[in-house]
Parts: C-alpha cells; sequence; structure tokens
C-alpha cells in the first residue's frame, strides 16, 4: 500500500471473499478505516502488520467491547506481530483466548485492559515501554514475564486473576498499585525497591 486508507479496495482485488482470509500481511500506511476491515476478517489467524506504518493501535482495535464484553472479530487470532507504534489502546487485543504469539518491537504505552483474556503465555517487551496499564492483562495465560528497566508505572489489577507465576520488577518501579497481582500464581517476588504496596495488591495469590 501506498495510500493509507486503500486496504479494502486493494484486498478485493486479491481475494473474491476477504471474510475467509487466515493470513494477512500489510506494507505500507494505515489509517482508521483500514483498520476497521481488519475486525470484520474472522477467519484471521496471523496478522502480521510489521512493515505498516500507523502511530497508535487504537482502542477495542479487536471490535471487543471492553475487556468483558462482546466481539467483532479476531476470535481465531493466533499470531500477531505489530509496528513500531507509541501506545496500544484500551482492550485493544482483549478477549482473544487463542492469541498465543505477540511481537511488539517498540511501543512506549499499553493501556487498559490491551489484552485481557489472552492466551498468551509469554510475552517480550520492548525496551523504551514505559508504562502498562489498569486491566491490561487480567485474567490472562500469561506466566512468566520481565518487565523492561524503562517502565515506570504498572496499573491497578494489572495481573488481577491471570495465571502469572514469575515476574521481574524493574528498579525503576517503586510503587505496588491496588490489586496489580490479585488472584495470580505468584509464589516470590523481590519488592526491595519498592517503596508503596497497595490495598490487596497480593491478595489471594495461589
Amino acid at each position: 500500500m501506498t495510500k493509507a486508507g486503500e486496504f479494502a479496495q486493494l484486498l478485493l482485488q486479491q481475494v473474491d471473499n476477504w471474510y475467509r482470509v487466515n493470513e494477512l500481511k500489510v506494507v505500507g500506511p494505515l489509517n482508521e478505516n483500514d483498520l476497521n476491515v481488519f475486525k470484520r476478517m474472522e477467519q484471521l489467524t496471523l496478522l502480521d502488520l510489521s512493515d505498516s506504518v500507523i502511530e497508535d493501535i487504537p482502542d477495542r482495535f479487536d471490535g471487543a467491547y471492553g475487556y468483558s464484553g462482546n466481539r467483532e472479530g479476531f476470535n481465531l487470532l493466533e499470531t500477531l506481530i505489530l509496528p513500531e507504534v507509541n501506545s496500544i489502546g484500551e482492550c485493544a487485543f482483549s478477549q482473544c483466548p487463542r492469541l498465543k504469539n505477540i511481537t511488539m518491537p517498540k511501543v512506549n504505552e499499553i493501556k487498559y485492559g490491551a489484552f485481557a483474556q489472552c492466551g498468551a503465555r509469554k510475552i517480550e517487551f520492548p525496551d523504551g515501554l514505559t508504562a502498562i496499564g489498569d486491566w491490561t492483562f487480567a485474567y490472562s495465560k500469561l506466566d512468566e514475564i520481565k518487565i523492561p528497566a524503562t517502565v515506570t508505572r504498572i496499573g491497578a489489577a494489572c495481573f488481577y486473576y491471570g495465571q502469572l507465576s514469575s515476574i521481574s520488577l524493574p528498579e525503576s518501579l517503586n510503587e505496588i498499585r491496588e490489586s496489580t497481582f490479585y488472584g495470580s500464581k505468584l509464589s516470590s517476588v523481590d519488592l526491595s525497591h519498592i517503596q508503596k504496596i497497595g490495598d490487596q495488591a497480593f491478595y489471594e495469590c495461589r
């Protein structure tokens, strides 16, 4: 693609029924109209945006209405390869139970509920990430995670009732907010540099 907004037209030139496309790689600039087409492609198992150009992944990119609501598409998505972006929007990929492989080369902020209820067990975050929002990985399958040294904020209930059993917290982080690890499977974590711990941050860790 050479111009944002042309995705639907170009796709129809390549396939008869784009609703049934399983794997998709997009090269070039994208805008909101292009992204609205993706969320209607309910048979996608692989979405590769590594060579696309967009500043931010918008809120509810996958068509979900909140991390516990109904959705339009991405029920079958297994592999997601993102481009370099400033942020990943609220609930952008929430409720993707089959999403197991996530690649993000550069992102500054991951917002509220972005990967809640996802199936990925491990995610490698890029250096430069500074903030992870509230409820971002709530009810997710993540069991191991290393937070980059650039992160200064992890939101409330970020790993609420998830499968997290191991985490490495950077010295740049000095506060654990309320309910951050509520109901997780953490058995140990180094808190020697943490100055403040919110209410029920480790309540019901299993």
